[in-house]
């Protein structure tokens, strides 16, 4: 696959589990809730604008109240349902999470605590180093790069 390369500041942080560095950069998810979603199998990104538009739908249709969590639920799962296979391989996950690229245990999302209200409303978005982002075509999508800065 011949991406594009999206090249991001960002910092690194030692895994917690084999102690080796891990480069990321983060995406403010700031119009939330916005549907996205991790790869089970690595630490590829979907995040798609027909996803984001099923979300102003169902805000539409709630006239000005907040849609119940459940419905979100239902709405993310009904998503995931409607997914192509991530590029690392595998599916997308609503619980997946960052995975280390050297020895690929996943990082726990919020303390491995699983809350749907947090989880929908999740305001940064992780990219780790190689990661793809996928959008919703093949010329919209991106390898990610991160740089770090140093102090030189």
């Amino acid at each position: 696959m011949g991406l594009q390369e999206l090249e991001r500041d960002g910092w690194i942080l030692a895994c917690p589990f084999c102690g080796k560095d891990i480069r990321y950069t983060l995406i403010n998810n700031q119009q939330i809730p916005v549907p996205f979603f991790y790869a089970e199998n690595g630490n590829d990104v979907l995040l798609r604008k027909q996803d984001e538009l099923k979300v102003e739908e169902v805000f539409r249709d709630a006239q000005g109240a907040t849609p119940n969590i459940d419905l979100l639920e239902r709405l993310w799962l009904r998503i995931l349902e409607d997914t192509p296979e991530a590029p690392c391989g595998g599916k997308y996950g609503l619980w997946a999470n960052v995975k280390c690229p050297n020895c690929t245990r996943e990082i726990p999302y919020n303390d491995g605590i699983r809350n749907i209200s947090r989880r929908v409303n999740e305001p940064k978005i992780v990219l780790v180093d190689g990661a793809v982002l996928v959008r919703d075509s093949v010329e919209s999508s991106w390898r990610v790069k991160v740089k770090i800065k140093t102090n030189t």
